[in-house]
C-alpha cells in the first residue's frame, strides 16, 4: 500500500513539473507564433494575425495584441485580430502577449514590410486590334511573365532581388537567379495553372510571394462584316446576318489562335451550305458571300493548328435573304 502510494506521488508530481515546464520552455524557447495571412502582404492589404500557441499548454492564459507597441483596443483574449497594412516602405510590428495564471507572459512578435510587386501576363495569342479585352492562352501557347518590384511610383533595381518561378509548383529557368525578372512558360494540359513568384533580397530572406492563376481556354471563333466604307464592324454577326445589297464580306476571327500558328501549320475551311470553298481569296480568314434566292445560306468556318491539334474550333451562322 505504502508502495502503491509512493507510486501515485510519483507519477503525479512529474506531471505537474511537465506541464510548467512546457509554459516555462516557451518563454524562453519561442514556441508560441503569429501567423499572418496572407503571409507576405503587400500595401494596404487587409491582413489577418492568427496567435498560434497549439504547441504548448496555455489553459486559462490570457491573449492581448499590440501594434507598434500600443495595445488595440477590444483585443482582449482574440485569437486573431484583422488590420490595414501599411504604405510601401512602411514598418509594422505585431505582437501577441500570452500571460498564464501565475503571471508569466509569453510574447511573439512579426514585422510587415510591404513590397509592392506586380506580374505583367503577355500570352501571346491572338486578338483583334479593336479588341477592348486582353488575349487569354490556349493549351501548347506561351506566356511571358514579367515582374515589377518597387514602390507605387518607381521600380526598383532589379538586381537587388532573386527571383523564384515556379509553375504548378514546379520550377521554372532552372531554379532561382538574380535579376531575372522575366520568364515565359508554356500552357500544359488542364483548365488552370498557377504561378508562384517568390522574391529574395540579398541576404537571402524571402520578401514577397505572389500566387496567381493563368486559366487556359479553346479557341473562339467570331464573325464580323467587312464594310467597304469603314473596313470591319466592331459588331459580332452573331447567329444570322441580313443580306442588304448583293453579297456580303465576312471575316472569322480566331480569339486566342496561339501565334506561332499563324504562317505556319495551320489549317483553315469554308463551307456554304456543307459545300467546301475552294476559290475564298489570298486571305483564309474572309469570304464573300452571295445572294442565293429568298431563304437561308448556312456559312460555317473551320480552323485548327495541326501542329497542336487541340488548338482549333468551328462555327457557323445563317445569312437571310
Amino acid at each position: 500500500m505504502r508502495l502503491l502510494l509512493l507510486f501515485s506521488l510519483i507519477i503525479f508530481g512529474v506531471s505537474v513539473s511537465v506541464t510548467h515546464a512546457q509554459f516555462s520552455n516557451d518563454v524562453t524557447g519561442g514556441q508560441l507564433s503569429v501567423v499572418l495571412d496572407p503571409q507576405y502582404p503587400g500595401p494596404r492589404d487587409l491582413i489577418t494575425a492568427t496567435l498560434d500557441d497549439y504547441s504548448i499548454n496555455a489553459s486559462g492564459a490570457t491573449i492581448s495584441w499590440f501594434i507598434d507597441q500600443k495595445f488595440v483596443p477590444g483585443s482582449e483574449n482574440q485569437r486573431s485580430i484583422t488590420f490595414i497594412a501599411g504604405d510601401v516602405g512602411s514598418k509594422t510590428d505585431i505582437e501577441a502577449h500570452l500571460t498564464s495564471t501565475t503571471g508569466q507572459t509569453m510574447t511573439a512578435s512579426q514585422t510587415i514590410k510591404p513590397l509592392y510587386v506586380d506580374v505583367i501576363i503577355e500570352p501571346q495569342t491572338y486578338t483583334p486590334i479593336f479588341y477592348a479585352g486582353r488575349a487569354l492562352p490556349i493549351y501548347g501557347s506561351t506566356v511571358y511573365l514579367t515582374a515589377l518590384v518597387g514602390t507605387a511610383t518607381t521600380l526598383n533595381d532589379i538586381t537587388k532581388y532573386t527571383y523564384n518561378w515556379k509553375l504548378n509548383n514546379k520550377v521554372l529557368g532552372g531554379g532561382s537567379t538574380r535579376g531575372s525578372n522575366k520568364t515565359s512558360l508554356v500552357i500544359p494540359h488542364g483548365r488552370s495553372n498557377i504561378i508562384t513568384l517568390s522574391v529574395f533580397d540579398l541576404q537571402g530572406q524571402v520578401v514577397a510571394r505572389r500566387l496567381f492563376e493563368i486559366p487556359s481556354v479553346d479557341i473562339d471563333v467570331q464573325f464580323y462584316e467587312i464594310n467597304t466604307l469603314y473596313g470591319i464592324l466592331h459588331k459580332t454577326v452573331g447567329d444570322s446576318l441580313n443580306l442588304i445589297g448583293n453579297s456580303a464580306t465576312i471575316r472569322a476571327v480566331p480569339y486566342n489562335l496561339d501565334l506561332r500558328s499563324v504562317g505556319g501549320n495551320l489549317f483553315t475551311e469554308w463551307q456554304i451550305d456543307g459545300l467546301k470553298q475552294t476559290n475564298t481569296g489570298s486571305d483564309p480568314f474572309e469570304i464573300t458571300v452571295r445572294g442565293q434566292g429568298v431563304g437561308s445560306t448556312a456559312i460555317t468556318f473551320k480552323i485548327r493548328n495541326l501542329s497542336e491539334l487541340l488548338q482549333g474550333d468551328e462555327a457557323s451562322f445563317q445569312i437571310q435573304t
